[in-house]
């Protein structure tokens, strides 16, 4: 990640290839919750975790919004800084 940071990505993320073994009813209402929320907003957050790297930059930035509830995952791609990506799959 500190390699991917170095090279000037301001957020380096880890996404799930897999997301490995878990209850249909999980899987079913975590893709209608992101195909929903890929709808309203243009996000597509399939496969996204909240293990990130963050650039101070973003952090400052991320510190600013006024959101109480706050869903980082929504908010540091909304922010749109150049991202570089590492795959994981979920035990």
């Amino acid at each position: 990640m500190i390699q991917l940071w170095r090279s000037s990505a301001k957020v380096v993320e880890a996404y799930k290839t897999h997301r490995g073994q878990e209850k249909f009813s999980s899987k079913l209402f975590s893709s209608g919750f992101y195909a929903l929320f890929h709808m309203l907003t243009g996000l597509d957050l399939r496969g996204q975790s909240d293990y990130k790297l963050l650039d101070r930059i973003v952090v400052d930035e991320l510190l600013k919004l006024h959101e109480r509830g706050r869903f980082f995952r929504g908010l540091i791609q909304w922010m749109s800084y150049p991202t570089a990506r590492i795959p994981f799959v979920v035990p």
